[in-house]
């Protein structure tokens, strides 16, 4: 893997995930702030996928990169929504094990 693939577009897409993640993060308790770099961030998973097709740039990096921000995503907006509302997020984790046994 060459040094090239740190600047294929659809890895460029991936910071700039990043850093919408981090601002939506930053800003949870403002909520046109949050929900704007939340979406923004969205739309472009659904863009990396497609501009690394349509401009052969797919690689195991790209593919890393991707499933990290995905990760990073969820579990932040999980964790500030624990903040907020712990009981109910636990109650709710425990009802979902209770039905699945």
């Amino acid at each position: 893997m060459g040094h090239e693939v740190f600047v294929y577009w659809p890895n460029i897409l991936g910071y700039i995930r990043l850093v919408l993640i981090f601002t939506a993060w930053n800003a949870f308790n403002n909520p046109a702030v949050f929900f704007t770099s939340y979406s923004i961030s969205v739309i472009l998973d659904g863009l990396d996928g497609w501009t690394a097709r349509r401009f052969s740039q797919t690689s195991r990096f790209g593919a890393w990169l991707d499933v990290v921000v995905d990760n990073l995503g969820r579990s932040m907006v999980w964790g500030q929504l624990y903040e907020t509302l712990g009981t109910l997020v636990l109650a709710a984790g425990r009802l979902e094990g209770w039905a699945s046994q």
